[in-house]
């Protein structure tokens, strides 16, 4: 991470900070956070500011999406798995979502594969 990066993100925490009155801090300006955080690479500070916002929204797909991709770069791939599971179920027309959710299991089928052939073995044993 370039010093740089992080002198950005401590600035707009001030800005931020000094022209909302505590407590009202949105869903979106948690997101626009995060995004600025996640294009720094700071992907732990963009899911902390991700789960933020899905407390204050959590019915919101593309925050779903956005916690998704933070997960998925941090390799927290079951995580990463059910949230974009969510963005899909709360947004199912989005083409957006789903593709990200379809590349995310197309990237990482080793990982669902063998729970998937394990599940047929154990119904085959019964």
């Amino acid at each position: 991470m370039r010093p740089i990066g992080l002198a950005f993100i401590a600035w707009c925490l001030l800005a931020a900070g000094g022209c909302t009155p505590p407590g009202s801090v949105t869903a979106r300006d948690y997101n626009r956070f995060a995004i600025k955080a996640q294009e720094a690479g700071l992907w732990r500070e963009a899911e902390y500011r991700l789960r933020q916002a899905l407390a204050e929204d959590p019915n919101d797909a593309r925050l779903h999406n956005n916690l998704a991709v933070a997960l998925e770069a941090q390799g927290k791939l079951e995580e990463a798995h059910d949230e974009y599971q969510k963005a899909v179920k709360l947004d199912p027309g989005n083409y957006a979502y789903r593709r990200n959710f379809q590349e995310f299991k197309t990237a990482h089928r080793w990982e669902y594969e063998p729970a998937e052939e394990e599940e047929a073995t154990a119904d085959e044993e019964r």
